[in-house]
């Protein structure tokens, strides 16, 4: 029972690795209502740039989750740089919950190296640091790479977990939607995420809705979580942008 507890907090560290933009968010005053339909998708030869699948540094994208267990929750994604190195941080409720830590490469791609997990007190590092964003994303050219990661505590540094991770981000078309009463015209992207950690594995597969010059607009979320070979849990979530503000504090970093 033990070892099965730690298996699965070592899945669920593993999943809030990579989990696109929906992680996030303080409570606590009037919640605006919010509102997002899509269309057909159709083939297209528009590109994104990373600068549209992050929010920008000094700013907040705060998103509304509209379905899922935890509707009615706000996720606020913010950019800071620490040390030189960009960290996208993630929180909900008010609570930091992950902090990406990315490294940014000469030819513009930035690169994963490692999660921090701060609910369960863990961080999945990648020997090989995955691709996050490139610096021009197009739909004959998909980001996709694959790493030997590890599950560490924090603080202490122990390995919890071993095993292989894979990421890929690719444009999968164009369609209308409607976002906040404004039709407006957005890119589709496919993420992917597979972790296979010992004897547990996740998936993650996100249907993100990018509005070049805004950010993603919306992500639609399914993910599914196996531990020995039983089907541990799976959940789907919507979110959907609704402002963007100034940055205030940055809560402090995790102990090591």
């Amino acid at each position: 029972m033990v070892r099965n507890a730690t298996l699965r907090t070592c899945v669920l560290g593993a999943l809030a690795a990579l989990a696109w933009a929906c992680g996030g968010c303080a409570a606590g005053k009037a919640q605006p209502a919010v509102s997002f339909a899509s269309g057909v998708v159709r083939t297209t030869a528009r590109t994104l740039a990373a600068a549209d699948l992050l929010p920008a540094e000094g700013f907040d994208a705060r998103a509304r989750v509209t379905e899922g267990d935890d509707a009615g929750a706000t996720a606020v994604d913010r950019t800071v740089r620490e040390n030189g190195r960009l960290v996208l941080v993630r929180e909900r409720d008010g609570r930091t919950e992950e902090r990406l830590h990315l490294i940014e490469a000469e030819d513009g791609l930035l690169r994963l190296a490692e999660v921090e997990t701060l609910g369960e007190s863990m961080r999945s590092v990648f020997a090989e640091p995955l691709p996050f964003a490139p610096r021009t994303l197009s739909p004959d050219a998909p980001c996709a790479g694959e790493s030997p990661m590890e599950v560490r505590t924090v603080p202490g540094n122990a390995v919890r977990a071993r095993g292989t991770a894979r990421r890929s981000l690719a444009i999968v078309g164009e369609c209308d939607v409607e976002h906040l009463g404004k039709r407006l015209t957005a890119v589709v992207a496919e993420f992917r995420f597979d972790a296979r950690l010992d004897a547990a594995r996740a998936e993650v597969r996100s249907e993100l809705f990018v509005v070049p010059g805004v950010g993603i607009v919306a992500e639609r979320r399914r993910e599914k979580r196996v531990i020995l070979g039983i089907l541990g849990s799976t959940s789907n979530e919507t979110a959907v942008l609704f402002e963007t503000t100034p940055t205030g504090p940055t809560p402090a970093p995790a102990n090591r």
